[in-house]
């Protein structure tokens, strides 16, 4: 028997609600079992074999019946057994209850984000109700019942002036906006998004962090994105951008249609399929990419395929807005796995400790990686 099942049987045995068959299922597990399963020392057991030869009546017939010593023995053996290995599992259970009360805080990212006018008023959208939410120049912007932020133009926009909005989404935090052309963007956590309020000839928008982009097809005008090391041309396509410093590299995933990659004097097209590196060489790398992965983020999953630990960790860092550190060689070691975002960072870490290789230790938001 399973100790997970002497677990349950312990339970019901303490409750006094055990069937004569699982008494006996119970018995014969605990003799069978060896003794270092109840995790008694040396000195325990010597108390407790003394505390059982004292209760013992083995001084005198009683009414002229002979005592089964070997029996009494016995039964007062599977009695303290059952205390003293409900004890150590209630022990255990308050050790893990005192491990996870460290990270009860460390709670799963939500839907949260600040809007800024070009006035410089800040609108934070969590807390906004749904509906409109404020006119400028001619743009209306509202709330719809979904969260996003959508701009609708009036007869007036054409002629009102241009500002810059920025939508910001903190650590923790992700969101998604309609912009005036019908382009709609999801923003990941620790990521911006530096837009105009009405759009030009040339639609061109700046992101940091990390984006996904359904861009609306516009006749004779193009769309690009502008990032540190690299901008993206489009006419009408859906692709993810991955822009974050601590990263090392800038990636775009093309999931449909086709975008140029521009970086100095270097420029790649790219097809559905492919994802592109820029980084610190001056060429632009292009490899065939399952680019699903890459969007998973933007359905609320962590999604996994031979990625390293560090960059593993960096997405749940940004998540649960947390420090990682880790002990020397273990940025390198790759897993593959999915998991919901709305998981606790327990659930998560979790399923790479199930692989014998690493450990997690918590203490407040710092979780250090170990062998």
């Amino acid at each position: 028997m399973k100790n997970e099942q002497a677990k349950q049987l312990l339970e019901k045995y303490k409750k006094g609600i055990c069937t004569e068959e699982e008494l006996a299922l119970l018995e014969s597990w605990y003799l069978s079992s060896p003794i270092d399963t109840f995790e008694l020392s040396a000195e325990d057991l010597r108390k407790h074999k003394q505390e059982i030869w004292e209760k013992l009546p083995v001084h005198a017939p009683i009414g002229g019946r002979k005592i089964n010593l070997w029996s009494i023995v016995y039964r007062a053996a599977m009695v303290l057994m059952i205390c003293t290995f409900a004890f150590a599992y209630y022990q255990n259970r308050e050790e893990e209850r005192k491990r996870t009360s460290l990270t009860a805080v460390i709670v799963p990212g939500e839907t949260k984000a600040t809007l800024t006018l070009g006035n410089g008023v800040q609108i934070p959208l969590n807390k906004s109700a749904n509906g409109s939410l404020v006119s400028e120049s001619g743009m209306h912007i509202t709330k719809n019942e979904d969260g996003e932020i959508m701009y609708h133009p009036s007869d007036a926009a054409s002629n009102g002036p241009v500002s810059f909005h920025l939508i910001s989404v903190p650590i923790g935090g992700y969101y998604s906006i309609i912009l005036e052309d019908g382009t709609k963007v999801w923003l990941n956590a620790a990521s911006s998004l530096k837009f105009p309020n009405r759009f030009s000839k040339e639609r061109v928008v700046y992101l940091t962090g990390e984006g996904y982009f359904e861009v609306t097809k516009k006749e004779g005008s193009s769309f690009k994105v502008v990032t540190d090391h690299q901008q993206v041309e489009v006419l009408g396509t859906h692709f993810n951008i991955s822009a974050y410093k601590d990263n090392g590299s800038t990636f775009t995933s093309l999931l449909e249609g086709s975008i140029r990659i521009n970086r100095g004097n270097s420029s790649r097209l790219i097809r559905p399929g492919q994802r592109a590196e820029v980084n610190s060489s001056p060429s632009i790398s292009v490899v065939d990419y399952p680019v699903e992965n890459e969007i998973a983020w933007t359905r609320n999953e962590f999604l996994f395929e031979n990625e390293d630990l560090k960059s593993i960790m960096h997405k749940v860092a940004r998540w649960y807005n947390i420090e990682v550190h880790y002990q020397p060689g273990l940025e390198i070691l790759e897993y593959s796995g999915s998991i919901s975002r709305n998981k606790n960072i327990q659930q998560v870490l979790k399923i790479m400790e199930l692989t014998g290789t690493v450990k997690f230790k918590y203490e407040g938001r710092r979780v250090t990686v170990m062998p």
